[in-house]
């Protein structure tokens, strides 16, 4: 009897177990920023060395934190949707191939070889990343950039927004083309939105 009890039991956890959801990890990443980088040609005069000093609390985690349209302010913890590696990790790792592939120099970051050359030092402040069910992705940020040679550093701020489709997979993609846009504007591409050519810039600025 007792036998049969714990056999019993046995098949009753197997069948929990197999019933378990399954885990889904997501990256920010893409394969060429994943890559090792390209050595320049020519000696660059400078590098870029971008660092991730903050993330707003709430997503600084590793399941992903969604915003449901219909549910107002609260939000959804996804045990069954991680991320890969450390968000912060992550954005500084996108931003940082983004920032300085727009400027043609080297990620100072992953080429310590270059360790010697002027450094552009960029210090950014994430403080909204929204992951919004089947709308959007919002991506605002705040930094300073100290360029080599300047005498002090320009205080930066800009806020990026993207429609999404359907889907996790596609809330995930929108943050990576709102990290590339954001990137394009820490590079200098672009100011004031509308006149910049990149997508998503609701606002952007520096004194």
């Amino acid at each position: 009897m007792i036998r049969t009890a714990w056999a019993a039991f046995g098949v009753m956890a197997l069948m929990a177990g197999c019933a378990a959801p399954a885990i889904h990890y997501y990256s920010l990443a893409s394969s060429a920023l994943g890559s090792t980088p390209e050595v320049p040609a020519s000696r660059p005069t400078y590098g870029l060395r971008l660092q991730v000093s903050e993330v707003p609390a709430e997503v600084d985690r590793m399941q992903l934190v969604v915003r449901d349209p219909a549910s107002g302010p609260s939000v959804q913890v996804l045990n069954q949707s991680l991320w890969s590696a450390p968000l912060r990790d992550q954005i500084q790792e996108r931003l940082s191939g983004s920032v300085a592939g727009a400027l043609g120099v080297p990620d100072l970051n992953r080429m310590p070889g270059m360790a010697g050359l002027r450094a552009r030092t960029v210090t950014v402040r994430v403080t909204r990343f929204d992951l919004v069910w089947d709308e959007r992705a919002v991506l605002e940020a705040d930094w300073t950039d100290h360029g080599p040679g300047a005498s002090a550093p320009r205080l930066c701020r800009a806020g990026v927004s993207l429609s999404v489709g359907a889907g996790m997979a596609a809330l995930v993609d929108g943050q990576r083309r709102a990290l590339q846009s954001l990137g394009r504007l820490i590079a200098g591409q672009g100011s004031t939105p509308g006149s910049t050519g990149i997508p998503g810039v609701q606002y952007s600025g520096c004194t």
